[in-house]
């Protein structure tokens, strides 16, 4: 069994002001935050998940914010919801969920200067 977990975010927009803002929701994104080679339990779904919303949950700029609001599992194979809808609604995936796993963040890790 391979299955991928994806977590879901909205992102909020500010259409107030500082003084008296409010946020609505303008966008979605899904992100794959790890591939599992087994059926996993609550405590390890909540741990992939812990990393993920410490990571990226939080303010973009001013105007915008980006909030974990849920996750799927699917087969590894699988096309998540938002894609199969894009798929059925245009014939083209043109928003595929971002894997975050694939991520190479080697060039930055070299650049670190450790003492």
């Amino acid at each position: 069994m391979k299955l991928k977990l994806v977590a879901i975010t909205k992102v909020y927009r500010n259409i107030g002001n500082e003084d008296a803002p409010m946020w609505k929701p303008i966008d979605v994104n899904e992100y794959i935050i790890a591939h599992l080679t087994k059926k996993p339990t609550w405590q390890n779904v909540g741990e992939h998940l812990e990393k993920f919303i410490h990571a990226f949950e939080g303010t973009i700029d001013g105007f915008h914010k980006e909030v974990y609001c849920g996750f799927e599992l699917y087969d590894e194979k699988a096309l998540t919801h938002s894609e199969h809808f894009m798929l059925q609604s245009t014939g083209t995936i043109d928003f595929p969920a971002k894997d975050l796993t694939e991520i190479d963040v080697s060039d930055e890790i070299d650049g670190i200067q450790t003492s």
